[in-house]
């Protein structure tokens, strides 16, 4: 007589119900690992941001650098059609065009710290709702982080022109006054 050594398809739909248990509950979790790692990662490109900063200012007399031609060199660019897409526009890829870079990208040459994984997934489903958006101009996410617009010398005038801090030393409460944050209009 020949045993049979086969699986029953009761055992197998037994064994597929516990595998399919044992990930409903562990997908949740890996889930939220996911997100807890993104997050980090935007920490700490907001900190390599803080950093660049501070390098910025230490070598320049303590002067922040105009907000609009910090990252890219001015406030419009050759061939540009709309300042506004300069986010997503690839044609403005510094790492392809450094003729095009401001004085903070020498300290920020890394693509990488440029971008937040969330902001990426966002601009997906949400980039062409930014104001002035032209819709010939694909979005692929350059950098998603802009500076803060009252620090820096402005060029023109302003009507906020008395918030402006052109220097580090005329920040009163550090603690209150970002440099840097994540541009996320959604």
């Amino acid at each position: 007589m020949r045993k049979n050594e086969a699986f029953t398809l009761i055992e197998l739909l037994v064994v597929i119900a516990i595998i399919a248990l044992l990930l409903s509950i562990i997908m949740p979790s890996l889930k939220k690992v996911k997100e807890q790692a993104q997050f980090i990662i935007c920490q700490n490109n907001l900190r390599s941001y803080g950093i660049i900063g501070t390098m910025y200012t230490a070598e320049n007399d303590g002067e922040f650098p105009y907000p609009w031609a910090s990252i890219y060199a001015a406030f419009s660019l050759p061939g540009e059609q709309e300042r506004y897409c300069r986010w997503h526009n690839a044609d403005y890829d510094l790492s392809q065009h450094p003729e095009y870079a401001g004085p903070l990208w020498p300290y920020l040459e890394m693509k990488d710290a440029n971008l937040c994984p969330k902001f990426k997934a966002i601009s997906k489903n949400k980039g062409m709702l930014h104001p002035q958006h032209v819709d010939s101009i694909p979005i692929v996410p350059q950098f998603g982080f802009s500076m803060n617009g009252f620090l820096g010398v402005d060029g023109g005038s302003s009507d906020n022109r008395q918030y402006r801090v052109e220097k580090i030393s005329g920040i009163k409460r550090p603690s209150n006054v970002f440099f840097f944050a994540e541009e996320n209009m959604w």
